[in-house]
């Protein structure tokens, strides 16, 4: 019984067991120290030597041409050699990650592969940005160029991040460094040899090219630099995740689908370039004025053959004159005209005769009026001439608020002159006086509208052009018009003297006050230099004139 009892007996609850001590950060941290030391200690001396080496003989480079060398070339280069500099190191600095198959990535790795990609692009980037340090101070200190330092150094961060995001993601990806260092170079390449052109946006060398033309397209490179940060934390990622993988075998399924994601990133990379060239170019036509059509050819003649403007618009690629390889040119049955030249003016009339509605007919009538007023026989029997008066009759009828009336009613009347019919020319530059104050084609026309009725002894019609324009014109054109106005007043045939006076009062006062706008900007370029020494000559006019009056 007793026995019985005892092999019945519940057994005793045992205490709970310690919980289990998680290992210590410290031995694993140095771990992952040691790993990544060892690694780049045997990659090698040319780790060390080919961005020293690069960057003192560009340095040497910019010191043996020391005059030729702006402010902008300066930036742009710290720009494009520290990317290139950093694809290199980066590359090579993952270079074993690469080669490893599925035990050897359990077994040898302290931790995971995005944790090392991003420990070795933080040890890349601090390496490569102290020379671009040490090169930016160098040009700024002994050479003398006068830019930001800080803002130059960021923009060339964000330019390093970038392409050295790139190359590490096609190396993850093929499992192989010498590929993604020369895609990371294709891309590098196309960015210098164009200059942007491709992608006014995404570019790496996007301050630098807005210090050189401050008002141009590249207003934009603070948002290309924000752009280009997003681009390189996905592309980052994308390395992480890839190169955490096995690397996985080559066949047609992968190398279709290789083809098509490059194709893709290709297509958006000149499909975003040339919509932002569209967009920029559509918001500056009033100051590209004569020069848009051409300003559009150009911007658009890097892609060549690749049907980029056919894609964007239909009417706008026959806008421009763009042309397919297979495209046969049409001749000239006067023979006056190059075949080029006439498929031009044959894609122009499409535009421009086609349809009375689009967004680029008044730009078509403009330009094929202008083309065919000034290259055919200025004679009313010629129909091509006839045909261009026409289209510049159609634009400021049809179209008398759109920014190329202005300048279409200045080419018609130009046109009238040449044929003699006075009466036209005179009728359309008092419309366009009347319609397009302020314009810089009303200025132009009215100012010698007004010196030619003067010089015919029509003083009082030339005191009505000419007041009215005084009034009305721009900043930067009133002071020669007050002159003008002055000079008429003046005139023994007129007799305004105090009218005369209080024009040319005025246009001193003007020309001051813009000679100490400029003179309180500092550093002035070119157009300004120029602009200060044009207004300093018409304010000595306008003072010996007043001068002379005043006696």
């Amino acid at each position: 019984m007793r026995a019985d009892s005892r092999q019945q007996r519940p057994a005793r609850p045992q205490p709970p067991a310690p919980p289990a001590r998680r290992p210590a950060a410290g031995p694993a941290f140095w771990h992952f120290l040691r790993y990544n030391a060892r690694i780049c200690a045997g990659l090698g001396p040319w780790l060390l030597v080919v961005p020293v080496a690069s960057t003192m003989l560009v340095l040497f480079a910019l010191m043996a041409m020391t005059s030729l060398v702006r402010e902008h070339l300066a930036v742009m280069v710290l720009e494009w050699l520290g990317a290139l500099v950093m694809a290199f190191v980066g590359t090579t600095l993952l270079r074993p990650e690469y080669q490893y198959n599925t035990l050897e990535t359990v077994l040898t790795r302290p931790v995971s592969f995005r944790a090392l990609v991003g420990v070795r692009m933080a040890l890349a980037g601090s390496g490569v940005a102290a020379l671009m340090a040490l090169m930016a101070l160098y040009m700024n200190r002994v050479m003398g160029k006068q830019f930001s330092v800080g803002s130059a150094l960021l923009a060339a961060l964000v330019s390093m991040a970038f392409l050295a995001a790139l190359a590490v993601t096609v190396g993850a990806f093929s499992r192989s460094p010498t590929l993604g260092f020369f895609a990371a170079g294709a891309f590098w390449a196309l960015d210098v040899v164009f200059v942007g052109q491709l992608n006014p946006v995404l570019m790496l060398a996007g301050y630098g090219m807005a210090l050189k033309e401050p008002d141009g397209i590249f207003t934009a490179w603070k948002l290309g630099k924000a752009v280009l940060v997003g681009g390189s934390l996905l592309l980052v990622y994308l390395a992480a995740r890839a190169g955490a993988r096995p690397a996985g075998q080559w066949n047609l399924r992968r190398v279709v689908r290789s083809t098509g994601c490059v194709l893709a990133v290709v297509l958006v990379y000149l499909g975003t370039g040339a919509v932002y060239k569209l967009r920029w170019g559509r918001a500056h036509e009033a100051e590209l004025g004569n020069r848009t059509r051409s300003w559009y050819q150009q911007a658009f003649r890097c892609y060549g053959t690749v049907p980029v403007a056919p894609l964007l618009s239909p009417s706008f690629a026959r806008f421009i004159g763009y042309r397919a390889p297979w495209t046969k040119l049409p001749e000239d049955p006067e023979g006056k005209l190059s075949d080029e030249r006439c498929y031009q003016v044959q894609q122009l009339k499409v535009v421009a005769l086609g349809s009375s509605t689009g967004r680029w007919v008044d730009n078509g009538l403009y330009e094929l009026g202008r083309m065919l007023v000034s290259e055919h026989d200025q004679t009313p029997a010629d129909p091509e001439f006839r045909l261009g008066l026409n289209c510049l009759e159609q634009l400021t009828r049809e179209h008398p608020d759109s920014l190329f009336a202005a300048m279409g009613l200045e080419r018609l009347a130009h046109a009238y002159w040449m044929v003699g019919d006075a009466a036209s020319a005179e009728a359309t530059v008092r419309k366009l006086v009347k319609q397009c104050p302020g314009t810089e084609a009303a200025f132009r026309a009215g100012r010698d509208f007004a010196v030619a009725l003067r010089e015919q002894h029509r003083f009082a019609e030339a005191v009505a052009v000419l007041g009215p324009l005084a009034r009305n014109a721009a900043p930067s054109d009133r002071p020669l018009a007050l002159l003008l106005l002055g000079d008429l007043l003046s005139d023994p045939a007129v007799r305004q003297p105090d009218r005369a006076v209080a024009a040319y009062a005025e246009a001193e006062r003007l020309c001051t006050q813009t000679l100490t706008e400029l003179i309180g900007l500092g550093e002035a370029d070119a157009d300004q230099v120029r602009l200060l020494r044009d207004t300093g000559a018409l304010r000595a006019q306008v003072r010996e004139r007043l001068t002379a009056l005043q006696r």
